[in-house]
């Protein structure tokens, strides 16, 4: 899909919209990861989303939001995954993609509660790993650089170098919304 699917409708908002509102129940801190380029089309999505329903208590303040500002040309999850590090100083992170809005509440959580002794703790379902719906620690930071400098972006083959942990969940969660046909689907898996 070539849309920026950060931008779709989703239920009442936008994805970027629905997935941060969702997030915000369970985290305390929750930072948008976007390229330089981006950042005022998601700005003006998330105020139109909140400004459009006339909310007196909307779900999440606008100006409340943390954007992890990426200035790379690459386009790859662990230039982000690295920045994002860099940017907060956090141990601990935990990362999903925009385009799969069904992970459950509960994943996080468990997710989270698993993370203490691991690199990265990721998601798996009966067919694929989710390295993308994971806590990852700081201390991957030397080798997320590493990858980066030797222009590896296989997310995969890095995980090869930490010490991880995978929880499997159910398939469904992990939808990801890659096609127009994957969105529409989405849709009403949402109803």
């Amino acid at each position: 899909m070539k849309a920026n699917k950060a931008l779709l409708p989703f239920g009442d908002y936008k994805l970027i919209t629905y997935q941060y509102i969702k997030l915000s129940k369970i985290f305390k801190k929750v930072f948008i990861s976007i390229k330089d380029f981006q950042q005022d089309s998601i700005l003006s999505a998330l105020q139109d989303d909140l400004s459009k329903y006339n909310l007196e208590n909307p779900p999440i303040d606008v100006d409340s939001i943390d954007f992890i500002v990426e200035k790379s040309n690459i386009f790859a999850p662990i230039v982000g995954i690295l920045n994002s590090f860099d940017v907060t100083n956090i141990d601990k992170l935990f990362f999903i993609s925009c385009d799969c809005p069904l992970v459950k509440l509960k994943t996080f959580q468990i997710l989270s509660n698993n993370s203490d002794d691991y690199d990265v703790t990721y998601a798996k379902d009966s067919t694929k790993t989710h390295p993308l719906v994971a806590v990852w620690s700081a201390k991957t930071k030397e080798k997320l650089k590493e990858a980066i400098e030797m222009n590896n972006f296989k997310i995969m083959e890095l995980l090869e170098h930490f010490y991880t942990k995978s929880i499997y969940f159910d398939k469904l969660e992990f939808f990801n919304l890659n096609t127009k046909s994957d969105y529409k689907k989405a849709l009403k898996l949402l109803e």
